[in-house]
């Protein structure tokens, strides 16, 4: 009897011992699993925050060009005047094609939670193409060692603001005269180099060459022409600006695909600065009203040119040039020795009286005219985060 109590405490104590055995490798097990749950879900927090600084560094790079475009297009932080991204190494912009294999690596820059900071790498291989832009995000001191890092990559395009932009050198919807010396020139392969609703005068036609081989004399490029159209397109300037009087513009319109608002709504001023090298205007849409003259100064610059409407007459004397698009709602004289590389129209008639005028239709000066106001936003489809 006593061996068989015996016998069964012996049991009971094995089995209290087996239970505690396994209940100990239960409990080991679910904190193993727990630490790792910790540590995992440790990683995931951080290759989220790391993702969100990448994905921030696209967005402020994004928001600097913009800014830089809006405030200072003359010296971009990013780009060189031709289009191309600056290279960081410190080389200067060469301004030409030679500046596509350029790649510039913004710093190490934190956000406004210091822990966390991003660096990304610029490069265009196209003037007028996208930019790329390569973002690394990660926690503070860690971007270049083994810590979590995230990179994104995407590419961004200029939405341009002017949907449609002129194509002769000089456009009319009334009369053209043209006395004296000068040279009109558009060897685009589009438009003409003078276009008119009404007649065309003394335009001293030499067609296939340019000014420059003809001593700034004659009209080349597609022949001059007389439009119908452009004719039936002439309309009342507005009254006053912001327009509510529900008229139309079809002209000013073809010309910008834009209405007389869309535009006075982006203005950057309503009287146009002293500019001795085109640098104070460049990039800016100046509206002007009633008699202008222009008596001298260069006025934008070909890679950031300058738009100017005048809403009335406008008169060009002394030595003035103006580089990008120049659009009148009344009549103009020329009599100076005046240069306008891009395009003139005029809602009116055009006369040059005097002087020395060269006006040459430069395809790429209008396209970066019809880029004024334009942001720059992502290109859809061309987000990589893996």
């Amino acid at each position: 009897m006593l061996r068989a109590r015996q016998q069964s405490g012996a049991a009971t104590l094995l089995g209290a011992m087996v239970s505690l055995l396994i209940m100990t490798i239960v409990m080991f097990f679910i904190s193993n699993v727990t630490i790792s749950d910790s540590v995992a879900s440790v990683a995931y927090v951080r290759a989220a925050r790391s993702f969100n600084a990448a994905e921030a560094g696209v967005d402020a790079i994004i928001a600097q060009l913009n800014a830089d475009k809006t405030n200072n297009p003359a010296s971009m932080t990013y780009l060189c005047s031709s289009g191309y991204v600056k290279s960081s190494s410190g080389t200067a912009c060469q301004n030409s094609s030679a500046d596509a294999g350029n790649a510039y690596v913004v710093a190490a820059t934190s956000l406004s939670d210091a822990a966390l900071q991003y660096t990304a790498t610029l490069t265009r291989t196209n003037t007028n193409g996208p930019i790329t832009i390569a973002s690394t995000g990660g926690f503070s001191g860690c971007l270049s060692s083994g810590c979590t890092r995230q990179q994104v990559t995407t590419q961004i395009a200029l939405a341009k603001f002017f949907p449609a932009s002129p194509s002769d050198a000089i456009s009319t919807t009334g009369p053209i005269n043209l006395n004296g010396s000068g040279c009109v020139q558009n060897t685009s392969g589009t438009g003409y180099a003078i276009r008119a609703g009404s007649s065309v005068g003394s335009t001293n036609n030499l067609n296939g060459s340019s000014c420059t081989a003809n001593n700034g004399n004659g009209t080349f490029g597609a022949s001059d022409a007389f439009d119908a159209n452009l004719g039936y397109m002439s309309s009342v300037a507005p009254a006053t600006m912001p327009d509510n009087s529900g008229n139309s513009y079809p002209y000013f319109q073809q010309m910008f695909g834009r209405t007389p608002n869309d535009v006075w709504a982006v203005k950057d001023g309503t009287s146009l600065p002293n500019d001795s090298d085109g640098t104070v205007t460049a990039g800016k849409i100046y509206w002007l009203t009633g008699a202008i003259d222009l008596q001298g100064g260069v006025y934008g610059t070909a890679s950031s040119p300058v738009i100017i409407i005048v809403n009335g007459s406008l008169t060009m004397r002394g030595n003035t040039t103006i580089n990008g698009l120049l659009f009148v709602w009344g009549a103009s004289d020329i009599s100076g020795n005046v240069t306008v590389n891009g395009s003139i129209m005029d809602d009116g008639a055009f006369n040059k009286s005097t002087g020395n005028m060269t006006v040459i239709y430069d395809p790429n000066i209008v396209s970066n005219a019809s880029n004024i106001k334009g942001q720059f936003t992502k290109t859809a489809g061309s987000w990589k985060d893996f």
